[in-house]
């Protein structure tokens, strides 16, 4: 009997399978329905009182709860009815409501997700939108809990097609020319011994930049091949 008191701190096992009960709520019920004297008198006739000052809450996931709460009924304290009354007036959602958001915080990062859902996998599957080129990620967990990360629809273009929106008002082939003329630009530094030797490493470090540039432009572009085929002509007997 004295076991009706599960523990003095909150555990996560006991979240979402197990309804809590506040022992302020307990007395305020008890009060309102006349029977917190007697309620209180009959914990200290069972030995519970020490236990019932240490603890933080009643839950009826422990062994022991169903026995206790049947010994109330049996022992005239209270009905049934009026028991069920007294526990769900005095049902704590606290918990519930704390566990939400601790689910929720650690759902935001992999490590948090393999506390609730046990270990992900090295198998991930990404998800590809050609005409939005949006990407989701999908993670497979040992419980077989499914996390999918949505990917912001985001255009990824290249500087051909950059160069053809509507907005741009620079073609393909005029950023390559700025580019090779800042080039010449930059090689006459690199080439200028009376510029300082800051300024001439400074060249070569952006000369080596640009000319990264200007052949990603160029491998940008759209090959076109055209194929011209011929029907074959038997040869004449």
């Amino acid at each position: 009997m004295k076991s009706i008191v599960l523990t003095i701190c909150l555990c996560a096992a006991c979240f979402g399978n197990a309804a809590q009960y506040s022992k302020l709520g307990i007395i305020t019920a008890a009060k309102q329905a006349g029977k917190w004297d007697a309620l209180k008198a009959w914990i200290d006739e069972q030995g519970l009182k020490d236990e019932w000052l240490a603890c933080a809450y009643l839950s009826d996931a422990h062994p022991a709860f169903a026995s206790a709460t049947n010994a109330v009924v049996a022992s005239g304290l209270a009905t049934t009815e009026e028991l069920s009354t007294l526990l769900a007036y005095a049902t704590d959602t606290a918990p519930d409501a704390l566990l939400a958001r601790v689910y929720a915080q650690d759902m935001k990062n992999t490590s948090g997700r393999q506390r609730w859902h046990g270990s992900c996998s090295n198998i991930f599957e990404v998800v590809t939108n050609g005409t939005m080129k949006t990407i989701s990620r999908k993670e497979f967990y040992e419980d077989g809990y499914i996390h999918i990360e949505p990917g912001k629809p985001r255009p990824i273009l290249t500087p051909e097609e950059v160069a053809k929106r509507p907005s741009s008002k620079v073609s393909l082939d005029d950023r390559i020319a700025a580019l090779r003329k800042e080039l010449e630009s930059l090689q006459s530094i690199k080439a200028d011994e009376a510029r300082s030797e800051v300024d001439r490493a400074r060249a070569v470090l952006n000369i080596a930049s640009i000319t990264r540039k200007i052949e990603r432009l160029e491998a940008s572009r759209t090959n076109t091949v055209n194929v011209v085929v011929s029907p074959e002509i038997p040869e004449a007997n």
